[in-house]
């Protein structure tokens, strides 16, 4: 009865609205988490769409905290499914340490799985751990191939190397 008679009086007051944006907080909330149950199941179903979906919300923090462990479990599920974001991810998680430990001889491998499904990016991510010896013994002008190879199928990045480093197209 007086919360009623104070929403008559202060139909404006910021409690109000601060009540209102909790209350629509709150329904988000309750409406994210039904959506992330959805695509939880679908995701362990085997739909790669969502098993996709489920580890770019962990990763990014979507729906909440992020979780990188999580993400981590899904981005190796989408790559054993020869899945190439599952497996460009897997390879910068291991690059950078992100959940793992910095491991460049199994970011290499996963790069290299990337190339051969065409990624050019992962061309040019082989070519510089080769040129720094990363991961696998140094070698200065396979790196230079890679680089080529990736600068003919039109990777700027490459490209901007070759220029800048070998002084090459």
């Amino acid at each position: 009865q007086a919360w009623g008679n104070f929403i008559k009086k202060y139909p404006n007051s910021k409690y109000i609205s601060e009540s209102k944006r909790i209350y629509t907080d709150l329904l988000k909330e309750d409406k994210r988490a039904k959506e992330l149950e959805k695509i939880k199941k679908l995701a362990e179903s085997g739909n790669v769409i969502y098993i996709k979906k489920l580890a770019d919300i962990y990763y990014y923090g979507t729906y909440g905290e992020r979780n990188h462990n999580l993400a981590y479990s899904w981005y190796k599920v989408l790559a054993d499914k020869n899945d190439l974001e599952g497996i460009t991810t897997m390879a910068h998680m291991y690059t950078y340490g992100i959940t793992v430990d910095v491991n460049f001889k199994k970011a290499f491998e996963y790069y290299k799985k990337g190339a051969m499904l065409g990624d050019t990016d992962c061309l040019v991510d082989m070519a510089f751990l080769l040129r720094r010896g990363n991961g696998v013994p140094q070698d200065i002008n396979q790196a230079k191939e890679l680089l080529k190879i990736a600068a003919k199928k039109g990777n700027k990045a490459a490209k901007s190397y070759l220029k800048r480093v070998y002084n090459i197209l």
